[in-house]
Formats: C-alpha cells, sequence, structure tokens
C-alpha cells in the first residue's frame, strides 16, 4: 500500500533465517529493484528465493555497512530482525540510513501484547523480544524523522524522513513523554511501554491506514463506480415511471 500510494520502485528486506519470511510475497512485477539481505544466514540456507547479501555473523552491521558505503538507497526498507536490542538496533539504524530521503522504513513486531512477547532473550513461540524498544529509541531520540505504528501483526512501525506521512495519523508523542522514555533503563522500558503505548507508538488502527494509504485513483473508481449505480438506478425508476405513465395514457 505504500508502495502504491508514494509510487515506490525499490525495496529492501532485512531479516535472519527466521525472521521476515514474507519476502516470497513481495510483488515483484511491482518493484523494479527487489532485494534481501540476510543475517545468521548459514551456508546451506535455500527458501526458493535469493539472498542478495548474506552473512552467518550475528550482526548485519558490517553487511550493512558495506552496502551504505557503496551509496545504494531504496524507497521501501522493512527491517525484521533477530529481536535482541543490539540486533534491532543496529538494523534498524542501518535501515534508516539505506532509506531513500522521501522513503519510509516499515519495522515489524513493534507492538508485543504481553510481557512475554517482549522477553529480550529468544524463547520458543511467539516473540517479539524488544524491538520495540530499538524502535523507540530511535524513533523519539532522532530528529528529522516522524514515526506511527499500524496496530496488525503486532505492531509494523513505519519511520518516514520528514513529518509529511506522519501528519495523517495524528500527533506524535510530546515531549516530557520521549524524555521518560529516554532515561529509563531497558528492564524498565515494557511497564512503562505497556501503560503508554498509544501515545508512544502513534498506534494507528489497520483499518484506517488502509483508507489514508489508498492510492487516489483507486478511491475515485470507488466513488465514481458508487455514483453510477446511483445513476442507473435512477435512470431505472424513471424509466418505469414512464412507462407507467404511458400505460395509463393507453387506458
Amino acid at each position: 500500500m505504500l508502495a502504491k500510494r508514494y509510487g515506490y520502485s525499490s525495496y529492501l528486506e532485512i531479516c535472519t533465517p527466521i525472521t521476515g519470511c514474507t519476502y516470497p510475497m513481495v510483488d515483484g512485477r511491482q518493484f523494479r529493484v527487489k532485494k534481501r539481505l540476510m543475517y545468521r544466514c548459514p551456508a546451506d540456507f535455500f527458501d526458493g528465493e535469493t539472498v542478495d547479501y548474506a552473512t552467518s555473523a550475528d550482526s548485519c552491521e558490517e553487511l550493512c555497512a558495506e552496502l551504505i558505503k557503496s551509496g545504494e538507497s531504496f524507497d521501501l526498507v522493512f527491517v525484521d530482525p533477530y529481536h535482541t536490542y543490539t540486533s534491532s538496533f543496529q538494523a534498524i539504524m542501518a535501515g534508516l540510513q539505506l532509506t531513500k530521503a522521501n522513503g519510509a522504513l516499515l519495522i515489524h513486531d513493534c507492538n508485543p501484547p504481553n510481557p512475554f512477547y517482549a522477553e529480550p532473550e529468544f524463547h520458543l513461540g511467539n516473540w517479539c523480544g524488544v524491538t520495540y524498544a530499538a524502535y523507540l529509541d530511535i524513533a523519539l531520540g532522532k530528529e528529522g524523522i516522524g514515526h506511527f505504528t499500524v496496530d496488525t501483526d503486532f505492531g509494523c512501525g513505519i519511520i518516514r524522513k520528514g513529518p509529511q506521512l506522519v501528519r495523517q495519523f495524528g500527533a506524535i508523542p510530546d515531549a516530557s513523554l520521549a524524555l521518560e522514555w529516554q532515561a529509563l533503563d531497558l528492564s524498565q522500558k515494557y511497564p512503562f511501554f505497556d501503560t503508554h503505548r498509544q501515545q508512544l507508538l502513534n498506534l494507528v488502527p489497520a483499518d484506517k491506514f488502509l483508507r489514508m494509504m489508498m492510492p487516489f485513483e483507486y478511491f475515485c473508481k470507488g466513488k465514481l463506480r458508487k455514483l453510477l449505480k446511483k445513476i442507473a438506478w435512477a435512470d431505472a425508476l424513471v424509466y418505469k415511471m414512464l412507462l407507467a405513465m404511458a400505460g395509463q395514457r393507453s387506458r
């Protein structure tokens, strides 16, 4: 939806073998450039899709630094990191640097629903880890960017450079709340987050996001279709009335 709304044509996914997992669903016809960067990647990894940049390292930092140094950048970058704090922070920061000035950075697992999902170390089952904390540390602490979070699938955070996109989705958290957040240790963040998640995340319902992101021409087509149906219904009604009048006159 972001790509259709803003005409994005290049896409990068930063992930691991156990995160992301949506690359096959990205429409290659929609993106002129579609690439994937995977860390913690074993040498024999294969899921039927191309991995353009791969490393077995626990961090994406070195691989991303090489890509940043090459000067390559993308309209839309999707980050689904290994959900420890350091790994998440490095991947989000790299993703931000690899996003074009008018592009968007999308981060998965930014709204863990309970403390079990938000444990800082890996466990079996649903694990969002502390990606939410890294996301908010960057979104609230870095100037010149805006953020909101779509309330779907454990929270899809969106960061865009400049305020244009974010203005559509309500107010940015006030400065005092951001300062309180930044003063907390990682171990203290989840209770505060749980109390203030709506304001901190700038949380947006999924249906509102879809309405706002619907491309203008699709919106026009929808409105036009409804109008034509009304006209057709009105025409049919007038036609029936004329037939009735003609029948009465003939009698």
